[in-house]
């Protein structure tokens, strides 16, 4: 690895408060996730069922469900 980017990933280390190799694993798994992600939306796209959009009927039941959840979850924070 070139010096100043060790000199960087080490600034921003002791910046974060961790060690050099965590900062750098943690640089890693974020790399990772962020390729997964693309990779799914990729596969997704390719799926013709994927790109269909959905009756008006079927997006209000979808927007339901999703209030439902929502408002279960405030609930459950809540403690009720």
């Amino acid at each position: 690895m070139p010096r100043d980017t060790m000199k960087v990933l080490s600034l921003q280390a002791v910046f974060q408060g961790i060690s050099l190799k965590k900062h750098i694993e943690k640089i890693l798994e974020e790399k990772v996730e962020e390729t997964y992600e693309d990779l799914v939306l990729l596969q997704l796209s390719s799926i013709p069922e994927a790109n269909e959009w959905l009756s008006e009927e079927e997006t209000a039941e979808f927007v339901k469900k999703l209030r439902d959840e929502v408002y279960l979850w405030g609930a459950v924070q809540q403690g009720y």
